[in-house]
């Protein structure tokens, strides 16, 4: 076996930085994104990311800056191992299938022709093979992409940048007005393909802020672009302002773009399904965040397995070209084999550094380390009991959502709860949704589903004899974004729900992200306790021990 660490880092994109290390003989996949490590939501610098690998793996046994380093820290549009190419092997490698379609959607990513850009392509995963089926790379930007179409409405109701997830949120409040069939003028799905006017995308980000994510400030317009403009304005009206209220306009603005990418991305589902003739699926890039999208996804039975990725962005990149590079390069007996089934693929942190972190701010912070056992009957009593706890434990996730690693849990009865952490544990909108993790054991019975969704990716209806119980993760349509656990992926977070189920009847905690608004989840124990003692919660659970507040 190799002492050489194999590396990958993200470079095609100037957000979402992060690397990927396979460690020698046993030691597995490690995936570190940037943000965790410098604080900074969406950071880009993935040489930070790397430093704190090299800092913390680097030894006689994992050697580093052999050939097996592939890390670069330059921004790199162009390269054979396109940004496309980087979600691709993310997913399908990811997969454990041995066939499948994999379709990449999202924003938009250099392609390796210089001055192309591609925001939907379909690939044939067969083996370690990975075939390129259709793409629709352009010049310039993608005028094509349901992913920036989705941004330049989400600008619009006044949200910003990678806000994506507050437009999907908002959507369910909303109702089918003229303005879903004003998108629909624009965005045409037959069959099995959707077309969307080549400046319809431009006139929407020209009507409000978004084209300062373009730099299109200097730029000259179209003319269809400036007429196309001067229609959305009177048919959607003006962009909201970001500290504006929240009207009828900007619910029904939601739903109608959400409606229209779900149609589009389920055209190309069918399109992904005839030109592999596969009954698999790996999905990834940015829209593949879209919860609501995916559920419709697998409702619509178009595949009979989907697999989405986890760190669907571009904060899988790095796993992705690594991914890529071990299959491609013939080396897969130089490493431990890797099939995504947790998302928990950060570093591992020592009792000692836990220790050392509660030590240092033993001024402000009392601390009792507790057996397994008691460590759970105490927590789920405090979450029975209307507290609200952050839950730290072994390694991070990969990607954007808390898997019971990195969260906030409570008690999701109530409507007074979601308020709450809505407004005071978390700072952020009235209307965003609050998910539920649940056993995998039950789920069946609380949800309407057929499958495990352990990475909390799909959203799905909660069962009517339910809904009244679990007001705080109950979302206005009586959906929720579900997470199911298994003792496999996630045994002491599978024992804490089924304990707070013995107190309340229903074994499902509400589960969000530890952060504050605007601050990526926490990473190492001293994030978990700084964050504690910032934000409205209760008490926090790092590793073994129980801690307050003094």
């Amino acid at each position: 076996m190799t002492k050489e660490v194999l590396i990958e880092g993200h470079n095609t994109t100037r957000h979402d930085g992060g690397v990927a290390l396979q460690l020698p003989a046993d030691g597995g996949i490690v995936a570190i994104a940037t943000e965790r490590i410098d604080r900074k939501k969406h950071s880009g610098n993935s040489q930070t990311a790397y430093d704190f690998a090299r800092e913390r793996y680097e030894s006689e046994s994992s050697q580093f800056g052999t050939e097996l380093d592939h890390f670069d820290p330059n921004y790199n549009k162009n390269q054979e191992l396109s940004h496309h190419k980087g979600h691709a092997a993310a997913a399908y490698y990811s997969s454990g299938y041995e066939s499948s379609a994999v379709v990449v959607i999202d924003g938009q990513g250099p392609h390796s022709e210089p001055g192309q850009y591609t925001s939907t392509s379909i690939w044939k995963g067969q083996g370690d093979k990975l075939e390129l089926v259709d793409i629709n790379a352009e010049k310039g930007y993608s005028s094509q992409s349901l992913g920036l179409l989705y941004s330049a409405v989400t600008y619009h109701l006044g949200f910003g940048f990678l806000q994506e997830g507050k437009t999907m949120g908002l959507a369910p409040y909303g109702k089918r007005t003229e303005m879903h069939d004003f998108l629909k003028r624009y965005v045409l799905v037959k069959g099995d393909s959707y077309e969307i006017d080549p400046n319809f995308i431009e006139a929407l980000f020209y009507s409000n802020d978004g084209r300062k994510f373009f730099h299109w400030e200097e730029r000259k317009q179209t003319t269809r672009s400036e007429k196309l403009m001067s229609e959305i304005l009177q048919k959607i009206g003006s962009p909201r302002k970001s500290d504006g209220p929240i009207t009828q306009r900007d619910m029904d603005l939601a739903w109608a773009v959400q409606s229209v990418l779900e149609e589009s991305v389920l055209a190309t589902m069918n399109r992904a399904k005839i030109a592999t003739g596969c009954e698999r699926v790996c999905y990834a890039g940015g829209v593949a965040l879209n919860s609501s999208t995916n559920g419709k996804i697998i409702e619509s039975n178009i595949f009979k397995d989907v697999f989405i990725l986890p760190p669907a962005g571009d904060d899988g990149q790095a796993l992705g070209r690594l991914l890529y590079r071990k299959h491609q390069l013939q080396i897969q007996n130089q490493f431990s084999p890797f099939v995504m089934d947790h998302a928990y693929l950060g570093p591992q942190y020592i009792e000692e550094e836990i220790e050392e972190a509660i030590k240092n701010n033993g001024h402000v912070i009392t601390s009792q380390k507790l057996e397994e056992e008691d460590l759970i009957k105490q927590t789920a009593g405090l979450v029975a009991d209307g507290k609200v706890i952050s839950w730290w434990q072994g390694r991070s996730e990969i990607g954007p959502r808390a898997l019971g690693n990195r969260s906030i849990v409570a008690n999701p009865s109530s409507e007074a709860m979601r308020d709450h952490i809505n407004f005071n544990v978390k700072h952020r909108e009235w209307f965003r949704p609050l998910a539920p993790s649940t056993i995998e054991e039950a789920s069946g019975d609380i949800f309407r589903l057929d499958r495990p969704l352990p990475y909390m990716l799909a959203v799905v209806d909660v069962n009517k004899k339910y809904r009244d119980s679990l007001r705080a993760i109950t979302h206005v349509d009586n959906s929720a974004r579900v997470q199911t656990v298994n003792a496999h992926q996630n045994r002491r977070y599978h024992k804490l729900i089924i304990e707070v189920g013995q107190k309340t009847g229903i074994p499902v905690v509400l589960n969000t992200s530890f952060n504050d608004n605007g601050e990526p989840l926490v990473e190492s124990p001293q994030n978990a306790i700084r964050s504690f003692l910032n934000m409205k919660v209760d008490n926090l659970i790092l590793g073994d021990h129980l801690i307050s507040k003094k």
